[in-house]
C-alpha cells in the first residue's frame, strides 16, 4: 500500500487558542493545496484512493481539494472522511484503520490529511526519517506493517511522477 501523509494547506490564524479547528485555507493555501493534488491525481490514474482528515476544517478542506482533484480524473469521488486519530499523537489507531483497509481490499493507496508535530513524529516512528513538513507538502510511504520506506517527499512545487 502506497500512504500519502499530507500536511493540510497554509491556514489563518486562529484568533483564540479555542478557534484553533476552526481555522480556513488562506487563497495561497488553497492553491498550493490544488496544484498539489492535481499532480498526484494524475499520478494516481485510476488506483482505488481513500483520502482521510482530521476534524479541523483546514485538513476537511485540503482533502476536499485532493478528493475533486481525484474525481476530475477518475471520475468518481475517493473513499474516506474524517478520523479523529489524525488531530493526535498515536499512531496505533491509524495502523489499526489501514490494516482494515488492507483487509477489505477495496483500496491501493490511502492519504491522511493532518497536522504538525503529528506528521513529523509518525514519519520519524515509521519510517526513521526526520524532516520539516511544510504547508501542502506530502510525504509518500511505501506502507507494510513491517517495513515502511519514504519514497519522497513532495512539496507544492513539485508536478512530476514519484
Amino acid at each position: 500500500m502506497r500512504l500519502y501523509l499530507m500536511r493540510h494547506g497554509l491556514a489563518t490564524k486562529a484568533a483564540r487558542p479555542a478557534d484553533d479547528f476552526q481555522r480556513y485555507l488562506t487563497p495561497r493555501g488553497t492553491e498550493e493545496v490544488t496544484a498539489m493534488a492535481a499532480a498526484l491525481a494524475r499520478r494516481w490514474g485510476d488506483r482505488p484512493l481513500a483520502v482521510y482528515y482530521s476534524p479541523a476544517l483546514r485538513t476537511r478542506q485540503t482533502a476536499d481539494l485532493v478528493r475533486e482533484a481525484v474525481r476530475n480524473v477518475q471520475g468518481q469521488v475517493p473513499a474516506g472522511g474524517a478520523l479523529y486519530a489524525l488531530s493526535r499523537p498515536d499512531w496505533a489507531p491509524l495502523a489499526e484503520h489501514l490494516r482494515e483497509l488492507a483487509a477489505a481490499g477495496k483500496v491501493a493507496d490511502v492519504v491522511f490529511v493532518s497536522h504538525q508535530p503529528f506528521l513529523e513524529r509518525w514519519l520519524a516512528d515509521l519510517a526513521k526519517v526526520q524532516l520539516t513538513f511544510r504547508q501542502s507538502a506530502v510525504a509518500v510511504l511505501d506502507y507494510h506493517e513491517d517495513a515502511v520506506r519514504l519514497a519522497a517527499y513532495l512539496t507544492p512545487a513539485w508536478q512530476g511522477d514519484v
